[in-house]
């Protein structure tokens, strides 16, 4: 059974991932200062943009449907946020991906 994603929840998982390394380090804006959405995406599982210091989150609840996929989606997405890079999937990001996929057991093929 899918789970109903909301705000909360969203605001939620980026808090515990924020509380782990190697987030902790990375000094990530805490979840007040971020806005959550959870979106209606067929083609995405998640999304991240920062524009003139506005941190934004969206996560499809058409894809994400358990809470190990929404946790694994926040840590894909909390990348994004602390990669200042112009490279969307560049060698910044995908050295960071290694770092927490390595940590938290994330499936890097699928990450």
């Amino acid at each position: 059974m899918a789970i109903q994603l909301t705000h909360e929840m969203l605001r939620m998982t980026y808090e515990l991932l924020r509380l782990t390394l190697p987030y902790r380090r990375w000094h990530l804006p805490h979840a007040d200062k971020v806005e959550f959405h959870v979106m209606a995406y067929k083609d995405r599982h998640s999304d991240a943009l920062t524009t003139k210091g506005q941190h934004r989150i969206r996560v499809s609840n058409k894809v994400i449907q358990t809470l190990a996929a929404l946790t694994e989606a926040m840590a894909h997405e909390m990348i994004h946020l602390h990669d200042t890079s112009r490279a969307h999937h560049g060698r910044v990001f995908h050295k960071h991906a290694d770092q927490v996929c390595k940590r938290h057991g994330f499936d890097r093929g699928r990450f």
